[in-house]
């Protein structure tokens, strides 16, 4: 039920089909590791506490070092399984491999479920969301175009919409280079584009970039009008000076 929980949290099916392979394969090994330390070391304290300090020192120091990349987790997992293992089979050692097996099967059947829900019964599509939540951050470029124009023909100030696109468009940009992550993980045909995509978070991030700055730009035109205007009064008090 863990491995289904866990397994689940990561939403779109190609991160849960990366972490499920991610969880059996280092379950696998940190169970034979355990099962190794176990059955050759545990009349041997000298040699099995180090080297079982050693490769926890490891895998939590590799875990440390997070980012997109799914290494930490698998050195999380491996390092787990090996805890298991071996505090539940150090009290009984000839009975480890039995221990190690039962760990395995109660991964791989966690994982198989929580594959079959994500694809079959609840899929999520990083692919489709991302262009949806693309289609959407056009659509908002577009309003904050729409409002920048309106305000600048009618001499109005900012909106509220305007700060609030402003501030929640760039989570949305977030939103995409994750789903991006993941969808390329997918579909092969999606990661062969990723740099189409990715020229296309550039190029939206640019267009957001310039509709925000007319909001500049109008304020600059104000400034020049109003001293314009003040120098033409300047130059109507002289000549009536004169």
């Amino acid at each position: 039920i863990f491995t289904v929980l866990v397994l689940i949290n990561a939403q779109y099916v190609g991160w849960i089909a990366v972490r499920a392979i991610m969880r059996v394969l280092r379950t696998i090994a940190g169970a034979a590791v355990g099962v190794w330390l176990v059955g050759n070391y545990t009349s041997a304290p000298m040699i099995f506490l180090p080297v079982f300090f050693l490769v926890l020192a490891i895998t939590s120091y590799k875990y440390g070092q997070f980012g997109a990349r799914q290494a930490p987790y698998a050195y999380y997992l491996l390092g787990l399984t090996t805890l298991s293992v071996v505090t539940n089979g150090v009290a009984a050692p000839d009975q480890v491999w039995q221990v190690g097996l039962d760990r395995t099967e109660e991964i791989l059947l966690g994982a198989t479920v929580a594959l079959l829900v994500s694809t079959i019964l609840w899929p999520r599509s990083a692919r489709e969301e991302f262009v949806a939540v693309s289609r959407e951050s056009l659509e908002m470029i577009g309003e904050l175009v729409s409002i920048q124009t309106e305000a600048y023909a009618l001499g109005a100030e900012s909106s509220a919409n305007l700060e609030e696109i402003r501030q929640t468009f760039p989570a949305r940009l977030s939103v995409l280079r994750n789903l991006l992550q993941a969808g390329s993980m997918e579909s092969t045909f999606f990661a062969a584009r990723l740099s189409n995509y990715n020229a296309f978070l550039v190029s939206l991030m640019s267009l957001f970039q310039g509709a925000l700055l007319l909001t500049h730009w109008r304020r600059i035109d104000a400034a020049i009008v109003e001293r314009l205007q003040a120098e033409r009064t300047m130059e109507k008090k002289r000549s009536a000076v004169a």
